[in-house]
């Protein structure tokens, strides 16, 4: 059908895509239709090696991210969509132990509603639900380094209109946990200064 193809783009970032699952999304579900008639095989077979390959690259990163155990960070996320505008404002999202705790706007620092970020988990859980509906179009890059997608491209239906969505992570940064060691130390302070101000 078409080769593999893994982009580089910078020391951080790879993009995968398949030529001929671009083709259909840019062509629309008549040459994939086309093709499979013409070849006599189904829009579904035709479409199966694709996801199947959607898949392994989303199993693969799945498998980086959960080796780094990250759970405390903070990183950029915008969705993209023809939806409420409070869906697409670009928020921090600040994560610890794995849930959301604060989302700030970028532009002007003021609080905005976790319910309308994700967690990178939840990124990989968006391509997930995209690849079992399956979608008709998936476009994902991922951080080459630890794993999370940090660009998804979605189109659940071709010939639907402003079905599409895109989210975008970037800015992203690991928050170290707490030593024990200054815990303790900032338990030892807060003891002597509670006693020293009595």
């Amino acid at each position: 059908m078409g080769e593999r193809v893994t982009l580089a783009l910078g020391a951080d970032t790879r993009f995968t895509t398949i030529p001929c699952f671009k083709a259909a999304r840019w062509a629309g579900p008549q040459l994939v239709l086309f093709l499979g008639l013409l070849l006599g095989i189904s829009q579904e077979a035709v479409a199966a090696p694709i996801l199947a390959d959607v898949q392994a690259d989303l199993d693969s990163n799945r498998l980086l991210w959960a080796t780094q155990d990250i759970t405390d960070y903070d990183y950029r996320f915008q969705r993209f969509c023809f939806c409420h505008p409070g869906f697409a404002a670009p928020g921090i999202v600040s994560v610890r132990d794995g849930f959301i705790v604060s989302v700030v706007g970028v532009s002007d620092g003021l609080p905005l509603d976790p319910i309308n970020y994700l967690t990178l988990d939840g990124l990989f859980d968006e391509i997930q639900s995209a690849i079992d509906f399956p979608a008709d179009g998936i476009y994902v890059a991922y951080d080459a380094a630890i794993g999370f997608p940090s660009l998804i491209e979605i189109d659940l239906i071709l010939e639907a209109a402003d079905d599409e969505r895109y989210y975008t992570a970037s800015e992203f940064h690991a928050v170290p946990e707490p030593s024990t060691v200054s815990v303790l130390s900032f338990g030892l302070v807060a003891l002597a200064m509670r006693r020293w101000t009595r």
